[in-house]
């Protein structure tokens, strides 16, 4: 009785049918022969289904060949998971161990530098999107905080545009979990004015409490730096009173006598 259908002869991809090898937990298993001249038990169900064209030759790179910017060198073993490894040596000159079948499937195509920030100086010409003007990068683009790399708005453009600067107003008020609607029922409550020295500015800072995080006012920036400069110490700031009223009780002393306090 008939238990298998003979594929002997066969070609699927790489690999020719030789002969029966053995059956194992219902599923049949066949000899075959690949093109690169190994001989390996293949199970019919992947034959078919063309799920094994080979004998594992198609995930390794022969000595030499090359795929898009790298070239197989030499072999480097295998990592933890039992990965074959390859030295490559990159189109850019530099050389780098990966996985031969990243590269194989296209995966890895080099060493880095595709991905690799390109080389700016001060020649080096940008089109803005918004006023469609070619511009040097350097002196014209802002650079990115996170990433080496240049804006592609310019500089005078994001400066005329009134919905960056609200952009940027309300990244700084997400800090502190105010809307705008806060924000501006604050600085009309002291009507735009800051709550140390009093004078007004169209722009208020918002200064907070840097042990509990607590909101206390609004403040122009210079007072803001002051006291965060000070450690929000008030101990500080009565010293600095006490130093500023000496020396400005001094100063008329030390114009007539012309000479400094603490001489050199």
């Amino acid at each position: 009785m008939p238990i298998r259908k003979d594929i002997t002869g066969q070609r699927f991809g790489r690999l020719v049918a030789e002969s029966f090898a053995y059956k194992k937990k219902a599923k049949t298993y066949w000899y075959c022969k690949c093109d690169c001249g190994n001989r390996k038990a293949i199970r019919t169900e992947n034959l078919n289904k063309g799920c094994t064209q080979s004998c594992g030759c198609l995930a390794f790179l022969a000595i030499g060949e090359k795929r898009n910017r790298l070239t197989l060198k030499a072999l480097a073993g295998k990592n933890r998971r039992g990965l074959s490894l390859g030295l490559f040596d990159c189109d850019c000159g530099k050389a780098a161990t990966t996985l031969i079948a990243e590269v194989k499937s296209g995966h890895t195509k080099s060493c880095g530098c595709l991905g690799a920030a390109p080389i700016i100086d001060k020649t080096t010409l940008r089109k803005c999107l918004r006023c469609k003007q070619d511009k040097p990068v350097i002196g014209n683009f802002y650079k990115r905080k996170d990433k080496p790399t240049y804006r592609y708005t310019c500089n005078e453009c994001r400066s005329n545009d009134p919905y960056e600067k609200l952009k940027r107003r309300i990244g700084t008020l997400k800090k502190y979990d105010l809307t705008p609607a806060q924000y501006a029922e604050r600085y009309n409550a002291q009507n735009g004015n800051c709550d140390i020295c009093g004078k007004h500015r169209k722009c208020l800072a918002v200064d907070h409490c840097h042990v509990t995080g607590v909101i206390r006012a609004l403040l122009c920036l210079k007072c803001n730096t002051a006291i965060g400069m000070l450690n929000d110490d008030p101990a500080i700031l009565e010293k600095a009173i006490v130093y500023l009223n000496l020396y400005r009780s001094l100063a008329p002393w030390l114009l007539i006598l012309k000479e400094p306090l603490f001489p050199k």
